[in-house]
């Protein structure tokens, strides 16, 4: 589609020669092609997209949080998409920011990743329309990633779960209404801003991370349809 290309996209006109500029965002507009889409969350729950940044949209002081913390172990997806293709989350990030109008963001990275978040502050120091976002250090452990603890972290807090409700969108870091999605969501919704509902269903792809016993372990790019054998 491409969430990852054959060749690291760290600086921006690389990225932009690929991709091509981000268009302008009109919330109804990409709110309908999200709902068209079909787009859902890829951190693990599936929830609709749509339904995720409608739960925000319009309220004040809104947040943005991108998780790119890896909610299961053995996955690699997240940590590969931030080293090789940062740009890609970054315009996700403006663009889910445009659409709920939040002013302040955060990209949220496992504290071992260091090669993503080495490319990450390097593409942001790429992008001059990159001010509000800023990078947070979370422990690489398996409950940090759970959306709760994710949330209390980023505020300050611990990283553990917090009783729920209230949901992050009715109150998550500082009390702020929250937007978190996991940035391949993100890199997803940049596709999608970029091409709309049609091509972006015809081309949809997802990352996959492959381990055990196979001939070549690693992440891989495919499509929905595409089986393990």
């Amino acid at each position: 589609m491409t969430l990852l290309a054959d060749y690291p996209v760290r600086r921006r006109d690389e990225h932009l020669a690929l991709h091509g500029d981000l268009p302008p965002t009109h919330r109804g507009r990409l709110l309908a092609e999200l709902d068209e889409s079909g787009l859902a969350g890829r951190g693990g729950a599936g929830f609709p997209t749509a339904r995720k940044i409608r739960a925000v949209a319009g309220r004040r002081r809104a947040i943005v949080v991108a998780n790119g913390t890896e909610g299961e172990p053995e996955s690699a997806k997240d940590e590969v998409l931030l080293e090789l293709s940062p740009h890609l989350v970054i315009d996700g990030v403006l663009v889910a920011s445009r659409v709920v109008g939040a002013r302040e963001a955060v990209i949220a990275v496992g504290d071992a990743a260091t090669g993503a978040h080495d490319s990450l502050l390097a593409a942001l120091a790429d992008r001059p329309d990159a001010g509000a976002i800023r990078v947070v250090d979370v422990p690489d452990r398996f409950v940090a990633g759970e959306e709760s603890a994710l949330v209390n972290y980023v505020g300050g807090g611990g990283a553990l779960p917090t009783i729920t409700p209230p949901r992050p969108a009715e109150r998550g870091v500082r009390g702020r209404p929250t937007l978190v999605q996991n940035v391949e969501t993100l890199a997803a919704l940049a596709l999608l801003a970029r091409r709309g509902a049609d091509r972006f269903r015809a081309e949809e792809t997802h990352l996959a991370t492959v381990r055990g016993a196979v001939r070549r372990a690693g992440v891989v790019e495919v499509r929905p349809t595409v089986t393990v054998a």
